[in-house]
């Protein structure tokens, strides 16, 4: 939700690559994705992934957007899997004996919002990371680590 706005489907969510670098280490893929979103608003909406070989490996998702003036920004995670906050920056998503953590950072304060979404799937839970306050600019990152599996698996 950028500015109140929801994501378009379709041609006219046309995203443009602005970055793609692969290495032994890590890969990084970026995309300027701001014609996703019916926001006159916005000037700039980059989504970038970067996936880690270090360790057990991991995966970051950041949103680092820009407006013409101060709005609302959030960005969700969507997920079959049980959920718990485990601590306030940290989500442990868990299904079939595997565990995930979601570490969320952003360049505010922000909060959690929680929707289970059943039209046309399986229920699944929609976990809205949302800013406090409007921004003309920020960041929120999500960086996905594999966990232990829980006791009893």
């Amino acid at each position: 939700m950028i500015a109140g706005r929801q994501q378009v489907l379709g041609a006219k969510a046309q995203a443009e690559v602005v970055k793609q670098e692969f290495t032994d280490q890590r890969d990084v893929f970026a995309l300027e994705i701001r014609s996703a979103y019916p926001a006159p608003e916005l000037q700039s909406m980059v989504r970038t992934f970067v996936y880690s070989r270090e360790g057990l490996g991991s995966l970051s998702v950041s949103d680092v957007f820009r407006m013409a003036q101060p709005e609302m920004f959030e960005t969700a995670i969507v997920s079959h899997a049980d959920w718990k906050r485990v601590a306030p920056d940290t989500i442990e998503f868990t299904k079939n004996g595997e565990t995930l953590f979601a570490k969320i950072s952003a360049s505010a304060d922000w909060e959690l919002t929680v929707d289970d979404v059943t039209e046309d799937a399986p229920t699944f839970h929609r976990l809205g990371i949302r800013l406090k306050q409007p921004a003309a600019s920020g960041r929120i990152t999500v960086l996905y680590t594999p966990g232990p599996a829980p006791a009893g698996s």
